[in-house]
């Protein structure tokens, strides 16, 4: 049997990136095999300090932890870019992740590192360059990333963006891309949202755009307002309460705009968002394990997503209404809307 810890100085650990969870059949296979055999592959840290930040063994450190067993760990040491790429391209390597996961893992490396080439990412990660460059078009079509002229190569030099796979490909020709992500939703989206689901007392549209959603609301008896960044409102910066807060929010900052709308919503928040927002460790944790303000549902959008009703493509990304309910009780659900 595997050592029992000895009592050390108490130190706290959290993980370093959000991952997709492991499934419940992985997670009891590792739980078992590390009851009997122990950690044997030591986790990763970024420090040997009394809070430490785990590149890479999550769960095998929580597993340990709740058998009260040693968990060994190496002191990985990098500036922040290269421990959170190494995060990722260790358990894209590893766990057995389906399509969507691994995408979504892309995509929170491309949030970040925008500015790096395809080719770059792809070795970082250790995947395929088209696979990066599909996925970039994918959020670079819905505002989730900047599109730029120029990418910076693993050698350090400055390259023009390629023809590949663009963003431009996916939704049309012109240029779509939109200063502060400007992505108007379609009024087929919203008209959907209001088919089910009733948004009483004061709501709020917090990146209105041209007011689409505020007078769609408005038409169905709703007290709407709206406001925009453009109009020197920022939403980060204000705390006042609304009732409800609907919108279609930039999608490089869902997660803290997810936090945010919980501070300062008194009923209801119905988010438009990718499905691929429903994965990582934080999210989990944070957001749909929140208590106070639960999930109540996510409609998933039956077509592919298109912000631009001039476009003659369609967006890749399949999307939805996420929906928070502080009266909401018991789990929440998936449903498709028509």
């Amino acid at each position: 049997m595997p050592r029992t810890r000895k009592r050390k100085q108490r130190v706290r650990y959290e993980a370093l990136i959000d991952l997709p969870p492991l499934s419940p059949e992985e997670y009891q296979g590792l739980y078992q095999s590390i009851a009997v055999n122990g950690v044997l592959l030591p986790i990763l840290v970024d420090c040997d300090g009394p809070k430490r930040r785990i590149v890479d063994g999550n769960y095998r450190k929580a597993i340990s932890d709740d058998l009260g067993y040693d968990c060994p760990e190496i002191v990985c040491r990098g500036d922040e870019e290269e421990l959170r790429a190494l995060a990722r391209a260790l358990n894209l390597s590893r766990r057995h992740m389906n399509r969507e996961q691994k995408r979504a893992v892309i995509a929170d490396q491309l949030g970040e590192t925008p500015h790096h080439t395809d080719r770059r990412i792809a070795k970082m990660l250790g995947v395929n360059h088209e696979t990066v460059a599909s996925v970039r078009a994918e959020l670079e079509s819905v505002g989730g990333i900047r599109q730029l002229d120029r990418r910076v190569g693993s050698d350090g030099k400055t390259y023009k963006s390629g023809k590949g796979i663009t963003a431009r490909a996916i939704v049309g020709d012109s240029d779509h891309r939109r200063e502060d992500d400007r992505y108007y939703t379609q009024m087929r989206e919203i008209d959907a949202l209001l088919g089910v689901e009733r948004f009483p007392g004061v709501t709020l549209d917090p990146c209105a755009g041209d007011g689409r959603i505020v007078r769609r609301l408005r038409q169905e008896g709703c007290r709407a307002t709206g406001t925009d960044i453009r109009d020197g409102r920022d939403f980060f910066a204000e705390a006042g309460a609304a009732d409800n807060i609907v919108t279609n929010p930039p999608w490089g900052k869902k997660d803290d705009f997810i936090l945010h709308a919980m501070r300062r919503a008194r009923r209801k928040i119905a988010l438009l968002l990718p499905l691929f927002a429903l994965s990582g460790i934080r999210r989990l944790t944070e957001i749909y394990s929140n208590r106070s303000f639960p999930l109540k549902c996510v409609y998933v959008v039956s077509h592919r997503l298109q912000f631009d009703p001039n476009a003659q493509g369609g967006s890749t990304v399949v999307g939805g209404w996420f929906v928070w309910d502080r009266r909401h009780k018991g789990e929440p659900v998936i449903r498709w809307l028509p």
